[in-house]
C-alpha cells in the first residue's frame, strides 16, 4: 500500500519511493536510485522521466547536488501541503502500468549478473568503475532484493572475472573488469534464450570455469554441422557429457550471440545457428595449438566442476 500524496499512479509512486528511501529529510534520493528502484519494479522509465518532470514543474520536489550528485527531495511546499492534507493516513494501492513484472521466484545467474552490473550502468561507470559494498547494499535493498541474493551476484560476477575486489579495509570496493565492461554491452539476451534460464546454482557459485573466450571456442567447435541450425537441447546433452554447467554454456551461447557469432533460428524449440562471423569465429578455433588450450582449459573446468559437486560424505 501507497501514501496518497497525489493522484497521478506514477507521480505518486515516485513521491512514495522518495519518502522511503531518502537518506534523509534534507538530503533526499539519489536520482539514479530512484531510477534503479524503479526499473528493477519493472515500470517503464520514460513514465518515471514524465512523473518526474511533472512534480519538478509543480514544485513538489526540488534538485540539489551534494558533492555533485544529483539528489532529488520533497519540496517546502511539498510538506507543507502534505502535512496540512494528512495524505500520511490516506492509503492507495494504484500502480502505474509494468512493462515486466519483478521476479518472486529464484534468479538465474544471468538475472544474478544484470541485477548488479544495471548498478553500474546506472552509476555511470564504465571499465574499471568502482562501487563501494555499502552503496551496492543500498541500492539492492531499495529494489527490494534478497540479501543473500546480492552475496550470491557478487560471487558469480567475482568468479566470472567480471568484478574484482580492490580494497578490504572499512568499506570492500568492487572494481569493474574489461571483461566486465564488455559482457555489459548491448544488446541482453533474446527472450527465447531466457526462457532456457533456470535458477542459479549454488554449488557452483565458486567453481572456476572456462574464460569467456574458452567457453566460446568450445561451443563453436561442439557444432556438428557449422552451416544449420543446431538444436539447443542436443546441446545441453554434448555439453553435459563433457562435463560443463548448463549454465555455462548458456553464458556461452549469450556472449556469441552479443558478438554476433550465433543467431536465433527458431524461438520453440531454441535452435541457434552460426553466422558469418560466427563460421570464422570456428575456423580460427580449430587452429591446433588453440584447439588444444581450450581442451585443456574445458578439461580443468570439469575437474573442478566434478570437485565442486562432490557430495562430502
Amino acid at each position: 500500500m501507497l501514501f496518497k500524496f497525489v493522484e497521478d499512479p506514477a507521480q505518486n509512486l515516485a513521491l512514495n519511493m522518495i519518502n522511503t528511501a531518502s537518506r534523509s529529510i534534507g538530503e533526499g534520493i539519489e536520482a539514479t536510485l530512484i531510477k534503479y528502484k524503479w526499473e528493477q519494479a519493472g515500470f517503464d522509465e520514460r513514465s518515471l522521466a514524465a512523473a518526474l518532470a511533472a512534480l519538478l514543474d509543480e514544485d513538489w520536489l526540488e534538485i540539489h547536488h551534494p558533492k555533485d550528485e544529483p539528489m532529488l527531495r520533497f519540496s517546502p511546499k511539498a510538506y507543507e501541503d502534505f502535512v496540512r492534507n494528512n495524505v500520511y493516513g490516506d492509503l492507495v494501492d494504484d500502480l502505474p502500468e509494468r512493462i515486466s513484472d519483478p521476479a518472486e521466484r529464484p534468479l538465474s545467474e544471468y538475472e544474478l549478473r544484470s541485477a548488479v552490473l544495471d548498478i553500474y550502468h546506472e552509476l555511470s561507470l564504465g571499465l574499471r568503475g568502482q562501487v563501494l559494498s555499502s552503496t551496492l547494499a543500498r541500492f539492492w535493498r531499495e529494489a527490494d532484493r534478497r540479501a543473500e541474493d546480492l552475496r550470491a551476484a557478487l560471487d558469480i560476477l567475482l568468479r566470472d572475472g567480471y568484478l574484482e575486489i580492490v580494497r578490504r579495509e572499512f568499506d570492500t570496493q568492487f572494481r569493474l573488469t574489461a571483461s566486465g565492461a564488455a559482457y555489459m554491452q548491448p544488446p541482453p539476451p533474446p527472450d527465447a534464450l531466457r526462457a532456457q534460464m533456470q535458477p542459479a546454482d549454488p554449488a557452483v557459485r565458486h567453481c572456476p570455469r572456462p574464460s569467456d573466450r574458452a567457453l566460446s571456442r568450445h561451443l563453436v567447435t561442439r557444432i556438428g554441422s557449422p552451416n544449420e541450425a543446431f538444436d539447443f537441447e542436443a546441446m545441453v546433452a554434448l555439453w553435459r557429457s563433457d562435463g560443463l554447467h548448463r549454465d555455462w554454456l548458456l553464458l556461452s551461447c549469450e556472449l556469441l550471440l552479443k558478438r554476433g557469432y550465433l543467431e536465433v533460428a527458431a524461438a520453440a524449440p531454441l535452435g541457434l545457428q552460426l553466422t558469418a562471423r560466427g563460421l570464422s569465429l570456428r575456423e580460427h578455433a580449430t587452429h591446433p595449438v588453440r584447439r588444444l588450450r581450450t581442451k585443456l582449459a574445458i578439461k580443468q573446468a570439469a575437474d573442478d566442476l566434478r570437485k565442486a559437486l562432490e557430495v562430502p560424505a
